[in-house]
């Protein structure tokens, strides 16, 4: 996925089993994608959020997160 249509990423940690992470990647145009499995989350947030922070795309704006899990959702 070009990092020009990434519009935010979301780290997601579900309430009722901490131990399940997903990060969510939505793009510009409104499509998500879920990706789960990581050998180290932590790392894998925080490498996808430097990588399109990094990145400007001209007249995009794209958000900047934060590696930490306690910036993602908590879901039931």
């Amino acid at each position: 996925m070009p990092l020009g249509k990434v519009g935010m990423v979301n780290p997601v940690t579900m309430r009722d089993n901490p131990s399940e992470k997903y990060i969510q990647v939505v793009t510009v145009d409104g499509h998500d994608f879920w990706f789960m499995g990581f050998v180290n989350f932590d790392k894998a947030v925080k490498n996808i959020s430097e990588g399109i922070s990094h990145f400007v795309a001209p007249g995009v704006a794209v958000p900047s997160t934060s590696g930490s899990e306690a910036n993602g959702k908590n879901f039931q």
